[in-house]
């Protein structure tokens, strides 16, 4: 998790919450998917290290770039699971507030840090 991610994570359950009136579930949804952010980042620690490993010439393996896409849907699914119960709806809809809060951290890491282009 960057610093970034946990900014968002922190401004954005803070938001839907307050939005929904549900602050008094703040602490508790901030811990669920601060302490799940913390598994799925362990257990993303393989792939940090496959990658590490992989000659930075070639592009990705299908292997990583797999292991990496089990990671982001699981990450997911995790976080709508927290989301649905904090907000007392249903899991589409928790399903809807996670997905839109890792489109805005893909896209301010994006924006933020833009990828560099070999010349």
């Amino acid at each position: 998790m960057t610093a970034l991610d946990t900014l968002v994570m922190v401004w954005f359950s803070w938001s839907v919450l307050r939005l929904t009136r549900h602050t008094a579930r703040y602490l508790q949804t901030l811990t669920a998917l601060a302490g799940t952010g913390a598994v799925l980042g362990l257990a993303g620690l393989p792939l940090v290290q496959q990658a590490a490993q992989a000659q930075s010439g070639e592009g990705p393996t299908g292997t990583l770039v797999l292991g990496w896409l089990m990671l982001l849907v699981w990450g997911i699914a995790v976080q709508a699971h927290i989301y649905r119960h904090a907000l007392s709806v249903r899991y589409g809809t928790g399903l809807l507030v996670a997905g839109l809060q890792t489109i805005l951290v893909i896209s301010l890491l994006e924006t933020l840090f833009p990828p560099v282009t070999g010349t």
